[in-house]
């Protein structure tokens, strides 16, 4: 009778938990602790970590996002199958507000929706990217902190393009980067940036590789904007004449370097003038001119120390200019457009004279810049003299960006556009425009260049360390990389040169033409270039004044048991079309600075001299 009874009372159980069926799923929802609520505003656009609660067992979950804009968007599908209830969205637009659910869905295939839920990203965007410095690569692995004054906001790390997004309602910050083994890098003064990132120079530490050692803290920077009698200008109100800065850079190591410039960031000579720098001082002081430029305009004034930390303050200067109410102004006449590869970086900044040369940057391990040059106005034109010109850049012909004001000199008529936006094979375009007063001309169009990528050579015959090579040598050799242009067939350039420096001290040896030039070798592709010696004229030579020129005929053989080094003194591949120049450089060096000039910027040294011995054959 009793087993009966539990017999029974199972079956009782078995067929009302029957009838109760499976626990009903709950719709998810946003805890309290999630970093994103319902109807938050002011969030960023990068690293957006929502978060939900659901209950059930072995839930999974898709995520749906829109974007509202005048009209309500269509669901986006974000991510599907998702096994925990959070999410991180990336690259959202700023000033925007975006709505998004969840649908919750078990192992028996029930699924259940959430409310809709929404969020506001903040009104401004601030781009930032570390580079080597100025025309060189990205940095991966910076901290970059945004304070807003002594407010730290936000600290992020930089992907592999160097970059880091936020937006915030702020609308000025003050950014510091760190990285070990790299100098502290501070700007101060920034606005929001829009998309175009705003490039910031994280140069290798000298001495002291820690960024949080002190000896690298309290770095200061302390502007003042005089009139040129030396007394403050309220910088609230319209600026109409030149202006004086001064600025006091303070630092715990010895000062390197103070620039400043308005309208663009300065930096060396090479590619930032005309600016204002001064050396070795904690107080510099300079003269600022005015022409050229109107509105609000940024001053630029950068400083760095022995330990190559960096600072650069931001300060935006309303300009106002007299009026020009004729329109008998020059337009500008192009000149040069030339898009400059080269296969080992330079750091845009030093002290006047020779430029420190570093084998990585952009493309990695490169420059990467583009000449920008305009005829010299004349008095025979009947036009009036510009007071500056205006370069712009476009990436899509048609939207142009102010990306450089050259005030007139009959010395700097041109630009340099050294973007970490430009890239090889990304066609770029320029247009120039002439200023007086407050009055600009129309864009003048310059036309378009695609920059070539990098490439090297490769050095085959003789080997290194051969021995026993004929006195008449062939030299081989071929570029590593084949470079493609859809502005024509890229054609390389070489020369060999040899260097008998092993035993004694002479000069180098080159082949000349009749006419004492240089004897080019030239090819469109990577086969292997072959320089007979015996077919040529060589003779020792060297450089005055610039030029390459032969000083005597060397022997039509080379010297038995003689040991010598070799090389291609100059290789470059070069592109033209009807408006444009395309240059990659792999090597230009000959000695010391001493260089053939084919480079359009600076030296630089080969990679590879192979050594070889001359038997006593022919």
């Amino acid at each position: 009778m009793r087993k009966v009874f539990f017999v029974v009372l199972a079956l009782v159980a078995f067929i009302l938990s029957s009838c109760i069926g499976p626990t009903p799923l709950v719709p998810p929802n946003i805890p309290t602790d999630a970093p994103i609520q319902d109807g938050q505003t002011n969030v960023d656009v990068d690293g957006v970590l929502l978060q939900w609660a659901a209950t059930g067992e072995n839930l999974t979950y898709d995520l749906y996002l829109r974007r509202v804009t005048r009209s309500v968007g269509t669901w986006q599908l974000v991510a599907s199958n998702l096994t925990e209830p959070r999410y991180v969205l990336t690259n959202l637009e700023p000033n925007s507000k975006y709505e998004w659910k969840v649908l919750s869905r078990d192992p028996r295939g029930r699924t259940v929706e959430s409310p809709i839920f929404s969020f506001e990203t903040a009104p401004h965007l601030y781009v930032v990217q570390a580079v080597e410095y100025n025309s060189g690569g990205p940095v991966e692995g910076v901290l970059v902190c945004f304070f807003d004054e002594s407010e730290l906001l936000v600290q992020k790390t930089t992907n592999a393009e160097g970059l880091v997004k936020f937006a915030t309602d702020r609308e000025s910050l003050k950014i510091v980067m760190k990285k070990y083994a790299r100098g502290v890098s501070i700007v101060e003064g920034l606005k929001p940036t829009g998309k175009e990132a705003k490039t910031v120079p994280i140069r290798l530490a000298t001495n002291h590789p820690d960024p949080n050692d002190p000896i690298n803290s309290n770095l200061a920077l302390n502007v003042e904007i005089l009139d040129l009698s030396n007394n403050p200008i309220d910088i609230t109100q319209p600026i109409t004449a030149n202006f004086k800065v001064q600025i006091t850079f303070n630092t715990q190591h010895l000062p390197r370097l103070i620039y400043s410039k308005l309208g663009s960031i300065p930096g060396a000579g090479t590619i930032t003038n005309p600016r204002s720098s001064a050396s070795n001082v904690y107080l510099a002081t300079f003269t600022m001119g005015i022409a050229g430029f109107k509105g609000e305009v940024p001053l630029y004034v950068v400083a760095y120390d022995a330990n190559d930390n960096r600072y650069e303050k931001i300060i935006y200067l309303t300009i106002q200019q007299s009026t020009y109410a004729l329109d008998n102004l020059y337009r500008p006449e192009k000149d040069l457009l030339m898009a400059i590869t080269r296969r080992r970086g330079i750091e845009f900044y030093s002290l006047p004279g020779l430029e420190n040369i570093l084998p990585e940057v952009a493309p990695e391990g490169s420059n990467l810049l583009v000449l920008i040059r305009w005829k010299l106005w004349s008095a025979a034109s009947g036009k009036d003299r510009p007071d500056a010109y205006n370069v712009y850049r476009s990436f899509d012909g048609e939207n142009y960006t102010l990306i450089a004001t050259v005030p007139y000199s009959t010395t700097y008529n041109y630009a340099y556009d050294f973007s970490s936006e430009l890239s090889p094979g990304k066609r770029v375009w320029y247009a120039v425009s002439a200023v007086k007063g407050d009055f600009e001309t129309e864009l003048v169009d310059f036309g378009s260049v695609v920059p070539l990528d990098v490439f090297n050579v490769q050095l085959i015959s003789p080997a290194d360390k051969e021995t026993n090579v004929s006195r008449r040598p062939i030299f081989k050799f071929k570029p590593t990389k084949q470079l493609f242009s859809p502005e024509g067939t890229v054609t390389y350039n070489f020369n060999v040169a040899i260097y008998p420096w092993v035993q004694s001290e002479t000069y180098p040896m080159t082949a000349f033409d009749e006419e004492g030039n240089l004897v080019n070798f030239s090819t469109t592709n990577t086969n292997v270039v072959e320089v007979s010696f015996a077919e040529h004229k060589w003779y020792m030579f060297w450089v005055a004044s610039g030029v390459v020129s032969p000083l005597f005929e060397c022997p039509d053989m080379l010297e038995a048991g003689q040991t010598y080094d070799w090389t291609v003194g100059y290789a470059y591949a070069i592109v033209e079309d009807e408006d444009s120049v395309a240059i990659s450089v792999a090597c230009d060096w000959i000695y010391s600075s001493l260089r053939y000039r084919f480079d359009p910027i600076s030296y630089m040294e080969q990679d590879a001299f192979n050594q070889f011995t001359v038997g006593s054959g022919l």
